[in-house]
């Protein structure tokens, strides 16, 4: 999980309104690396960290908190799960 939590803390999570979900989702580094394990060959489902992990993460410190975050976060992992 630590690895999964620098990998979100890269990026500000902060949605430009002019932008689309997927395409602020598709900039960060969370689901580019996601994006990466696909185009792979790996088993997404499995790799992924569960999204209640994700949204629990003390590590993220008051990013887990913010409500920018969490709908991004989630608006992501259901795109995942319609895709898959």
């Amino acid at each position: 999980m630590h690895i999964w939590a620098q990998s979100i803390l890269r990026d500000s999570w902060q949605q430009d309104d002019s932008a689309d979900v997927m395409e602020t989702n598709m900039n960060t580094v969370f689901f580019k690396t996601v994006d990466l394990a696909y185009k792979e060959g790996m088993d997404v489902k499995t790799f992924m960290p569960e999204l209640r992990a994700v949204l629990n993460c003390d590590e993220l410190g008051e990013l887990k908190d913010n409500a920018g975050f969490q709908y991004l976060i989630q608006a992501g992992y259901e795109h995942i799960g319609q895709v898959l």
